[in-house]
């Protein structure tokens, strides 16, 4: 027993010690109108930009592209957007959240394909999507989360206080 409490004494000292630090390896040009969210995939990165209020359906919002190093590929690369917010991707298709409605963007030309309607929803926030391609999306002003098959929105979980992020792995939804 004392061995025990000995290493783990050590253990907690040894980590309460440890110094950390985060270096900046890059940074994007600031140009980008009011990035909200990031989604790395394959060499780049696509940014969620609001451009104008978080919750106003105004028609500013867009998808920019980047390269893995932070360079602006395509500060357009999507449009068509009001505030767009937490995206995830399934087959070769970019989903958005975007205030009340989902968007579904092709990935090779960036055209919006279709908006699925969320009944209700007033602040849809992320997105994740499991492995059979069920999108589960967030709306954090309702506390709510909705879950998007074959191009059709319904309720899945309500009365969430706080919710926002969300990740999918599995079977099992965070």
């Amino acid at each position: 027993m004392k061995i025990l409490f000995s290493l783990i004494l050590l253990l907690t000292v040894s980590f309460a010690q440890a110094q950390h630090a985060l270096e900046k390896i890059w940074e994007s040009d600031t140009t980008l109108a009011v990035p909200e969210s990031v989604l790395f995939e394959g060499n780049g990165l696509y940014v969620a930009l609001i451009d104008g209020k978080p919750w106003e359906a105004d028609g500013n919002g867009k998808i920019a592209k980047l390269d893995k190093n932070g360079k602006i590929v395509n500060a357009t690369w999507a449009t068509g957007l009001n505030a767009p917010k937490g995206m995830g991707i399934w087959n070769k298709k970019l989903f958005v959240a975007d205030i009340s409605e989902g968007a579904v963007i092709d990935l090779s030309s960036g055209k919006i394909e279709s908006k699925i309607a969320v009944d209700g929803a007033t602040g849809l926030n992320d997105i994740t999507i499991d492995k059979k391609g069920i999108v589960y999306v967030s709306d954090s002003r309702l506390g709510n989360v909705h879950k998007i098959t074959n191009g059709k929105a319904e309720a899945y979980l309500s009365d969430l206080k706080g919710i926002n992020g969300l990740k999918a792995v599995g079977d099992e939804l965070f």
